[in-house]
């Protein structure tokens, strides 16, 4: 291993100053696994000394006391005292002090007292650095929580001591689903369940390092909802590859049934972004349709930006720029424009034509170029007039053709196009190819020199595919298979994925309501039954960015929302005429693997988009990054960030944040910015770069 020298800032006796040298990997610290260079173990000792000098001891290196403490907390606060001692002596060393992660706490960066919160559970890495050197323990924070909310002691008891599970037979959860997976940040999810109304409900989260017990009186038959800020401690806690185990347990007078249980996954990361989508009957633009947005985590619920009849849309990967068809006098929106969208999120009007051949149209990632949609030969009703028939790329900021593009014939027909995250492929149906629908065309893009090249169809099969979207790894392509490229009464379809190399489909069966495996579904595990919800799966489009070890696929769908909209509630509304109006239409979201492993379904079940309209019939969602943040500003992690990274600082006061900053020295953290796999802490461990961010490999 090569070893090179510094000198601390310490003065011992006659002022010979300590040296030591630190690990070769050049990391500014590591990821607690040892994967990338940083060390694992338990005192992170930072090397050895340097050979001796004229004036300079030979002195070890140092190292962090106590070394992996463990806490126990209830709610209130705990504090641990941490020390950086020569090594084999009780000679401290001044350094300053930082934490991996900043959810289980803050440490002083001068002093090295740590403080838990006293709420969240979990293991953070503590990183102590003299001059060029590191150290590094963790510390574990053990929490214990319970909400009684008015119940007794004895009533309490009875909850958690549980009763038969025969008590009521009808007893079952509704939602969520079990195995899901959750990001963090989300709105606490409405936990919703079926049997006899209860006078009082325990529901218990347990993972490694948390516990959670909530008890509720009589409210809402079958439902219960969190407080957000317990909500919060329990995705913060799960550290996305222990599990949370929830089971619930309810008193009906004086029985007591359960618990019931379920094993949710917590995904380490928050979903950034806004989520366009559209409705045709919000009560915020006079019950008819508009394109509105919803932050996923905000307390805010879905707001319209764009009414009179504003809807099949398209939102760039930047979150810059909106093509969608518009209607100016009402009806069906047979004109278009495009909307432009700053840092706050406002909507303007840009260019707009009397003709509708912006709506369904791909924008690329960075909003310059916008490729039409066709409508040569039907498929999806008209909105474009002959001279807009087939797909053109344009620029969205005049509406006219771009000059120079090659490779793209004058008379191709793609519908439904869609750029891929990184903007060098385009997928889409291909009309030309196949007039029954049946068929994905691809093609590259090198937006340097306008050229597209030929990928041929990617996967052709016995039904009508839609709604292409790229993962964020451009290796693989969502889409809906069924018997309409709409959500239209009495059609189905489920969501599947093409590999695009091998042209190979494989199922994604727990996205859509089954167990099974990537070639074969099994039994559904819908509350309500296949009949009831089944195969109602359409319009998928996806994060641009990996987070949290997976990819996340936004769709709609006409499933039950546990009893909240249940099976009684027609899926397609009350006649022919109003389908597309069934509060029953909703957005989903799930997490899809990374990589796939042969045999294995990479899908998990989904979850219902907190703070979309409830009453309205809402789809076509488009997931955009927001506007970065730039240095200084505050951040949770670097896709955040303009300059692609947020770590710890210390403010004037002493206290720390995490803020967005230039690339610090060392390798990128889990959605940092990278440009090769080996710019990411714990690359030897399966650590990534997709889409120019770093990506965890998720749960094996």
């Amino acid at each position: 291993m090569t070893r090179w020298l510094f000198a601390l800032a310490v003065t011992l006796g006659t002022g010979a100053a300590i040296a030591a040298c630190g690990n070769d990997s050049g990391s500014t610290f590591g990821d607690g696994t040892g994967a990338d260079g940083g060390d694992p173990g338990s005192s992170g000792s930072s090397g050895f000394v340097n050979e001796g000098g004229a004036g300079e001891a030979s002195v070890g290196a140092f190292e962090i006391a106590p070394a992996n403490p463990v806490l126990t907390a209830s709610g209130a606060p705990v504090t641990q005292q941490f020390h950086a001692y020569l090594k084999g002596t009780q000679q401290e060393v001044p350094a300053s002090w930082s934490l991996d992660v900043g959810t289980l706490g803050t440490i002083g960066t001068g002093t090295g007292l740590f403080t838990a919160n006293g709420v969240v559970g979990g293991v953070a890495t503590v990183v102590a650095t003299a001059g060029a050197s590191q150290a590094t323990t963790t510390v574990t924070v053990n929490v214990s929580l319970v909400d009684a909310n008015g119940l007794a002691p004895g009533d309490q008891a009875l909850l958690v001591a549980g009763g038969p599970p025969n008590g009521d037979p009808a007893l079952k959860w509704l939602y969520p689903y079990d195995a899901t997976v959750f990001p963090r940040g989300l709105r606490s999810p409405l936990i919703q369940f079926a049997g006899a109304a209860p006078t009082q409900t325990l529901v218990r989260f347990k993972s490694l390092h948390f516990q959670y017990d909530a008890f509720f009186g009589a409210s809402n038959p079958g439902q219960v909802q969190l407080a957000e800020a317990r909500w919060k401690t329990i995705t913060d806690s799960a550290s996305g590859i222990d599990t949370v185990k929830v089971s619930l347990t309810k008193k009906t007078g004086t029985v007591v049934v359960g618990p019931i249980a379920e094993t949710w996954t917590i995904a380490p990361a928050s979903l950034q972004g806004t989520v366009y989508y559209n409705t045709y009957n919000t009560p915020q633009a006079g019950n008819s349709g508009a394109l509105l947005k919803v932050r996923p985590g905000s307390t805010v619920d879905a707001q319209v930006i764009e009414g009179g009849c504003t809807v099949c849309h398209s939102v760039s990967a930047n979150g810059t720029v909106i093509a969608s068809g518009v209607s100016w006098g009402g009806g069906d929106p047979l004109n278009s424009g495009v909307f432009n969208v700053d840092a706050t999120g406002t909507a303007t009007p840009g260019f707009s034509q009397a003709k509708g051949a912006f709506s369904f149209a791909a924008l690329t990632p960075d909003a310059k170029y916008m490729m039409t949609h066709s409508n040569q030969h039907g498929g999806i009703r008209g909105l474009t007039t002959a001279s807009g028939a087939y797909s053109t790329l344009l620029d969205p900021k005049t509406g006219l053709a771009v000059p120079g593009v090659t490779g793209w014939s004058a008379v191709a027909e793609a519908q439904m196009p869609s750029f891929s995250p990184d903007g060098k492929f385009i997928v889409f149906n291909d009309r030309v190819a196949d007039l029954n629908g049946n068929t994905l065309g691809a093609m590259a893009f090198d937006a340097s020199t306008l050229k597209f090249t030929t990928l041929g169809s990617i996967w052709t099969g016995g039904s009508l595919v839609a709604w292409p979207a790229f993962l964020p790894d451009s290796k693989s392509v969502v889409f809906h298979a069924g018997d309409d490229f709409g959500t239209q009464k009495d059609h189905h379809a489920d969501i599947e994925l093409v590999d695009v190399a091998a042209k190979q489909r494989f199922y994604v069966p727990a996205l859509n309501g089954y167990a099974g495996t990537d070639t074969a579904y099994g039994a559904t595990y819908l509350p309500y039954g296949e009949s009831a919800e089944a195969h109602f799966n359409f319009e998928p489009t996806v994060l641009p960015v990996a987070s949290g070890g997976y990819f996340w696929v936004i769709f709609t769908s006409r499933r039950c929302y546990g009893n909240q909209i249940p099976d009684t509630q027609d899926p397609w509304g009350k006649t022919a005429a109003d389908n597309e109006l069934s509060p029953r239409k909703k957005l989903w979201v799930a997490a899809i693997d990374i990589t796939g492993t042969p045999g294995k379904d990479r899908s998990h079940p989904a979850f219902y988009l907190p703070g979309q309209e409830l009453g309205t019939g809402n789809m076509r969602a488009f997931w955009a990054l927001d506007a970065c943040h730039a240095n200084g500003q505050s951040c949770e992690t670097g896709d955040q960030c303009c300059g692609g990274y947020c770590r710890q600082v210390s403010e004037a006061d002493g206290a720390t944040s995490f803020q967005c900053s230039d690339k610090p020295v060392g390798c990128a953290q889990a959605l940092e910015k990278c440009a090769v796999a080996a710019d990411c802490c714990g690359a030897a461990a399966g650590v990534d770069c997709i889409n120019g961010h770093c990506a965890s490999p998720g749960p094996k």
